[in-house]
């Protein structure tokens, strides 16, 4: 199971929270997490280079926890609808190659009664000249 949402520092002690990103964001199966930095770098580079990098917010120390909360909740529901979209999105691909495959069976049908009947009329014509 993988989380919902993930809030990330970028000062941690083995690795900084920018290869953290990168690395979920370069794994297929976490990719789609969203990612939020919460950190005391309050430059504009350190910013960007997090939102380049793939996260969907940037949230600068001393934070305020009803904006943190507000902002979660946010890209929470913008998850959910994203995931739901996909959802969706995969049913209508589904549905698309099955009326393709029909569409193909009803082709191969068709040509296969053209064929017979053009049998049936050749045998009729020269039946009809006997």
């Amino acid at each position: 199971m993988h989380p919902d949402l993930v809030l990330l520092d970028v000062d941690m002690p083995d690795m900084d929270g920018f290869t953290v990103c990168q690395q979920l964001k370069a794994d297929p199966a976490l990719k789609d997490i969203p990612i939020i930095f919460i950190t005391g770098h309050n430059d504009p580079e350190s910013e960007t280079h997090g939102l380049e990098l793939g996260a969907v917010d940037f949230i600068s120390k001393p934070i305020n926890r009803l904006v943190v909360r507000a902002r979660v909740a946010t890209h929470l529901a913008l998850k959910v609808q994203a995931d739901r979209l996909q959802r969706e999105t995969n049913e209508c691909k589904r549905i698309s190659d099955e009326l393709d495959l029909y569409r193909r069976q009803l082709e191969r049908m068709v040509e296969e009664r053209t064929v017979e009947l053009l049998a049936a009329r050749q045998q009729a014509e020269a039946a009809a000249k006997e």
